[in-house]
């Protein structure tokens, strides 16, 4: 049965009312635009008539995959593919498009139709679950929660995404992973007072597609920011806030609903990473105190050392001056000036007291000379001068002065080393140590036992480091400290 023509008008209506329709010329030049196709790209129909479709153009796809939709329509066939595009806005949204040909009564092509279907919901949902699914399945690290808020910037499209510790007893938010455009920002702390994430702390709905300046007017953070639209959703232990996801934009937010959904799918995972950062942290502290604790009992006996023992043989060095065998003395005095020196060599292991009174280079560069007497070897010192006008807390510096020493020792005791190259570069509050000699590569049984290496290992854990160990193409051992100093 033949179609009328007010058949072919409600289908067309039906199609205008629910896909973008456009209609080119041969050469690509937009002729044609339903409502709809306003709609979405946010382009007046004046704005588009006589362009082409690279104004909604996102870059997204490389060229070959319009040079292959070109071919084929160009071939009179059909084209089907998914498309992302970018409205005028710089909204992103995605098409499931369908191109094909009409043709003139010779079969000339004349023009081009394309219908297409919004998809956005769809994709973002794929990639969403793509990238969570892949992300999630990894094991945990320290590196969690800064990889998924670069995460749920990108699947989400939204400016910011954070994740917060909340402190109960300042009432303060510590940021754990924070985000812009999917790149991971300076960590902070703020109070909670009169901003959404108190909302969110209290456990009470906290969704705003617009305008939550408006209903945070105190909120310093959102102006700064410039925030338009929110979402944040809680984190428990025993029932208890403990903290908090936030994902923020600064335009209104669409995909409300599936945006929120996302953030609650993901709140078990972050919990337990949460609580594995948690006691991890309580470990670092244990570990800490125990180093304490040990370093405290060496000073103890290092000043009874320099009290008692350091002053008696003084004392009896400066009585046997008057003694009447001036060669007995001559071989007494050495005696007790070898004492004397070997004293403070133990004090200086147990306590380097230089390292206090004159810091951390000056203490380093007497290591090294005190070395040098030991062993006959080479060891070459870069210390830039800002790090030296860098103020270090005490227990930092104790701890990379350690650090030094027990690299030093390790080399002695275990390589047949004869040069030393120990390269200090600062960048921030981040130190760089590249400590290497010329030594053959030092067996891994030696590397694991605690004696040796991992006293330096859970030094540079306490300084928030890494501790990599590797050898060059010499079979020459290099040690990698990368250390905070705050």
């Amino acid at each position: 049965m033949a179609i009328d023509g007010k058949e072919i008008l409600s289908y067309q209506k039906a199609i205008d009312l629910s896909s973008i329709v456009s209609i080119t010329d041969k050469e690509g030049k937009i002729i044609y635009v339903n409502d709809l196709f306003c709609s979405i790209t946010k382009y007046t129909r004046q704005e588009l008539i006589g362009e082409t479709h690279k104004l909604v153009n996102s870059s997204y796809h490389p060229s070959v995959f319009f040079s292959n939709m070109w071919q084929t329509i160009a071939q009179g066939k059909i084209w089907r593919g998914e498309v992302k595009n970018k409205s005028k806005n710089g909204d992103i949204y995605w098409v499931d498009s369908i191109i094909s040909p009409i043709v003139n009564e010779k079969g000339e092509i004349e023009k081009y139709i394309a219908i297409q279907d919004v998809i956005t919901e769809r994709k973002i949902h794929e990639q969403t679950v793509h990238a969570l699914f892949s992300l999630t399945k990894e094991p945990g690290g320290d590196k969690f929660f800064s990889n998924l808020t670069n995460t749920l910037c990108n699947i989400l499209d939204v400016k910011y995404a954070l994740i917060g510790k909340y402190l109960p007893d300042t009432k303060t938010i510590e940021t754990l992973g924070f985000s812009k455009y999917g790149q991971q920002q300076e960590g902070f702390s703020y109070s909670v007072e009169s901003t959404p994430c108190e909302n969110v702390i209290n456990q009470e709905p906290c969704v705003f597609s617009e305008r939550v300046k408006e209903h945070f007017p105190n909120d310093p953070y959102l102006v700064e920011l410039q925030i338009e639209s929110y979402i944040g959703v809680t984190l428990h232990k025993n029932e208890e806030p403990v903290g908090l996801i936030v994902v923020m934009d600064g335009k209104p937010m669409q995909q409300i609903s599936f945006k929120e959904d996302i953030l609650y799918s993901i709140i078990k995972r972050t919990e337990t990473e949460l609580e594995r950062a948690e006691q991890q942290s309580r470990l670092k502290i244990i570990n800490q105190e125990l180093i304490s604790a040990e370093d405290d009992e060496k000073a103890r006996i290092a000043y009874e050392l320099h009290d008692g023992l350091g002053q008696t043989l003084a004392a009896a060095k400066m009585r046997l001056s008057v003694a009447e065998s001036k060669k007995d003395i001559e071989n007494i005095e050495k005696l007790i000036q070898q004492a004397i020196t070997e004293t403070r060599s133990i004090l200086d292991n147990l306590a380097p007291k230089r390292l206090y009174d004159y810091g951390l280079y000056r203490a380093v560069l007497d290591l090294i000379e005190e070395t040098k007497k030991i062993k006959k070897i080479i060891i070459e010192l870069n210390y830039p001068n800002k790090l030296i006008q860098t103020t270090i807390s005490d227990h930092v510096k104790f701890n990379i002065y350690r650090i030094i020493q027990e690299s030093i020792n390790n080399t002695l005791k275990h390589t047949s080393a004869t040069e030393i190259k120990i390269d200090f570069k600062l960048t921030g509050k981040t130190l760089k140590i590249l400590y290497q000699n010329n030594g053959q590569k030092i067996d891994a049984k030696i590397l694991n036992k605690p004696s040796t290496f991992m006293s330096i290992k859970r030094r540079v854990n306490i300084l928030t480091g890494e501790f990599k160990v590797r050898s060059n193409k010499n079979n020459n051992v290099q040690f990698r400290y990368i250390v905070c100093l705050t």
